[in-house]
This record gives C-alpha cells, structure tokens and sequence, in this order.
C-alpha cells in the first residue's frame, strides 16, 4: 500500500467532487431564482 500515492488521488477526487458539488448547488439556487428559466418557457432546462 502507498499511502501518499493513495491520498493523491483522493485529494483530487475530493477537488473534482467538491468542484462539480459547488456546481450543482450554484445551478440549483439559479434555477430556484428564476423557476421560469431564460425567455420564460418554463420548465428546467440545461
């Protein structure tokens, strides 16, 4: 087992989750801001 190695990438699978994570909520609080997306169709839209 090699414990640095190991705790390298965990780090940055940590980083990417935290990033995608901070993504989604930051995605989520927009979408319940403006529940009516851009041009005001409705709907959830990606």
């Amino acid at each position: 087992e090699l414990p640095s190695a190991r705790s390298a990438g965990e780090d940055r699978l940590d980083q990417v989750r935290a990033r995608s994570a901070r993504r989604g909520h930051a995605l989520a609080r927009a979408a319940r801001a403006r529940p009516y997306g851009r041009g005001g169709r409705g709907g959830r839209r990606l």
